[in-house]
């Protein structure tokens, strides 16, 4: 699946900056967006090592269709996670406080996400064999 390769390699250096920009300004993110700074700092560490999976798992002149499939299931469920705390900060309940600034981010950051998934999904689909055969 050499079109998963290259989604997967820019899709795993996108989530490591990500990350890493997270981490770097932490505190100042957080007085714009509302989560605590240390909130900030540990999504910031997940998506710096989950980013560094990725595009490790790149590395291969193919990329595996378990890995791809994995890789798009992180992508929904962070898309859920977003939705449910966007919910529940709108709504009241305060999980993350965000401010209107951080409410916007929340919801933009899922755009990249959900396509970078679905090409890794349609990739998957064009690189399984027809049905019936194979």
């Amino acid at each position: 699946m050499p079109g998963a390769r290259r989604l997967l390699l820019l899709d795993g250096t996108g989530m490591a900056v990500v990350g890493a920009g997270y981490l770097a300004g932490a505190a100042p993110l957080g007085r714009v967006l509302g989560p605590a700074t240390g909130t900030v700092a540990l999504v910031g560490a997940v998506l710096l090592v989950l980013g560094a999976a990725v595009a490790l798992a790149a590395r291969p002149p193919e990329a595996a269709p378990g890995t791809v499939r994995w890789v798009v299931a992180c992508g929904a469920g962070w898309i859920a996670l977003s939705a449910a705390v966007l919910a529940f900060d709108v709504f009241g309940a305060g999980v993350l406080d965000l401010t209107a600034a951080g409410a916007v981010w929340t919801a933009a950051q899922t755009v990249p996400v959900g396509v970078f998934a679905a090409l890794q999904y349609a990739a998957l689909r064009r690189a399984a064999p027809p049905a019936g055969r194979g």
